[in-house]
């Protein structure tokens, strides 16, 4: 069996078993569960929206069923047979199924012998905490069971990039960038509730208090720094800033830097947008296409979603080479 279907067998082995998983642990106590059950809570942990077990039930599926196929999706176009790509997806496929299940065990234990769903128990954050602890465990073994396996030679590009001709005096400079309008609206539109929520909250507004504007500020900044970055290689190495105002910014060294191509990759491939994969083999992703893929002297590898990414890692694999030589 190939790597790739290895690799869709697993995958489809563990998506069934959280499914069973996350579906079996409220249907073992039904009888013990109120109808409909709590589903949702406050920031304060309170209750505050109920669903009938079986709406419950189809949510719960239906979330999983599009990660679980965003995921093999990504598998089976993206180059599984790369073992980082392998291990990246296979990092986010484990930590969102434990996650899942996870969402399932808090939901249900807050429901337990309770006959009205607004009198469930409310928010357990210590057991969302030990759930997030146990997802990012199940990542990290994902990442491991992932790297497992031959690598397939790397191509072209990645063994032999392309460099510029630059003689020794010659300062040399590019800068480009990439936006994702997707991300920068919702981003502006959070922010603006930010500071709406944080007026109403200031003159005393019926139910509002500063974690609707503290909720809404840290999705707004978030949404706002992965819409767009702008990259710059120059004498100095490579400099990545993040957002409208490029701030705060990223610097690599020429010294660290081994040699830069560029490669395509999408976001289904890497987990999604943002800052994705472990360190030693993330990417930052602002839209799909081609993307600037550094090799670090030490081994590991930084993928950055660029417009005409092919001439920033010649210039950067020139640069580098000249650094080292010197």
């Amino acid at each position: 069996m190939t790597v790739r279907g290895r690799f869709l067998l697993y995958a489809t082995s563990w998506a069934v078993v959280v499914a069973i998983a996350q579906a079996a642990i409220p249907l073992s106590v039904r009888d013990r569960l109120p109808e409909p059950m709590a589903t949702h809570w406050s920031l304060l942990g309170e209750p505050n929206r109920a669903m009938p077990l079986a709406g419950e039930l189809a949510l719960m599926a239906g979330a999983w069923v599009v990660i679980a196929g965003l995921l093999a999706l990504g598998a089976v176009r993206g180059r599984i047979e790369r073992r980082r790509r392998r291990a990246t997806v296979s990092a986010v496929y484990g930590a969102a199924g434990v996650l899942s299940v996870g969402l399932a065990y808090v939901t249900t234990t807050a429901n337990l012998d309770v006959t009205d769903w607004r009198h469930a128990q409310p928010l357990a954050w210590p057991a969302m905490a030990a759930v997030l602890v146990i997802a990012v465990a199940a990542g990290f073994a994902g990442y491991r069971l992932g790297r497992l396996g031959p690598d397939t030679p790397a191509d072209l590009a990645t063994a032999h990039p392309k460099a510029m001709r630059l003689d020794a005096n010659v300062r040399a400079a590019w800068v480009s960038s990439a936006t994702n309008p997707l991300l920068g609206v919702p981003g502006s539109v959070a922010l603006g509730l930010a500071v709406v929520f944080a007026v109403a909250a200031a003159i005393g507004a019926a139910g509002l208090t500063w974690h609707a504007p503290l909720v809404a500020a840290v999705i707004g900044l978030a949404l706002t720094a992965c819409s767009s970055l702008r990259v710059r290689v120059n004498d100095s190495g490579l400099a990545v800033g993040f957002g409208p105002f490029g701030w705060p910014v990223r610097h690599i060294g020429l010294d660290r830097i081994d040699r830069a191509w560029s490669e395509p990759r999408q976001p289904v491939e890497v987990g999604g947008w943002g800052w994705r994969g472990l360190p030693g083999g993330s990417t930052i992703m602002i839209r799909g296409g081609d993307c600037l893929v550094v090799r670090y002297r030490s081994g590991g590898e930084l993928g950055i979603s660029v417009d005409d990414a092919e001439r920033g890692a010649a210039l950067l694999t020139a640069l580098a080479n000249r650094t080292h030589a010197s």
